[in-house]
């Protein structure tokens, strides 16, 4: 299961980090720029290292890009007999839920089949029932098409058979 990451440190060290690196530019102006400037333009620049921590937490949310948002998981075991794949637990896999399943061909995913999550095993993975094969196959050529492909060339994707979505 993956990792509960704390909101508040998550989302408060760049904000924090982003209002002492500009308090900072703002103190050194103020401090550098003598009585008048302290005196004349404080407000100034206490607005501006406010919007400006503002805009640079804004940016860095932007451009927050985790890889633990959202992974794919891999198989670990295939039952050719039952049409079912056993993968790892990621967190969008739960009970019930529609799957595509593909092969990977090079550069290529080559679609195989659409599956529904039938069970999570108390160890944590995740049993796969292989409901259909995207190419109207029956369930011998599906096997066949399934024990030909690698455990590590599975690639599982959340999805619904998009023949039957009008």
């Amino acid at each position: 299961m993956g990792a509960t990451i704390n909101p508040y440190i998550h989302y408060g060290r760049p904000l924090l980090g982003s209002l002492l690196a500009f308090a900072t530019i703002a103190a050194l102006i103020l401090g550098l720029g003598g009585e008048q400037l302290r005196s004349g333009y404080w407000q100034y620049v206490a607005i501006n290292t406010i919007y400006l921590t503002i805009i640079g937490f804004l940016v860095w949310l932007v451009f927050d890009v985790r890889s633990s948002r959202f992974k794919l998981p891999s198989v670990k075991k295939r039952i050719e007999d039952q049409l079912i794949l056993v993968c790892g637990r990621e967190d969008w896999l739960g009970y019930g839920a529609a799957v595509a399943i593909y092969a990977r061909d090079g550069d290529y995913e080559s679609p195989l089949a659409t599956g529904l999550v039938s069970n999570i095993q108390a160890n944590g993975l995740v049993q796969i029932q292989i409901i259909e094969g995207f190419n109207d196959e029956d369930e011998s050529s599906l096997k066949s098409r399934i024990q030909g492909v690698q455990l590590i060339d599975f690639i599982i994707k959340p999805g619904q058979d998009w023949r039957r979505t009008s």
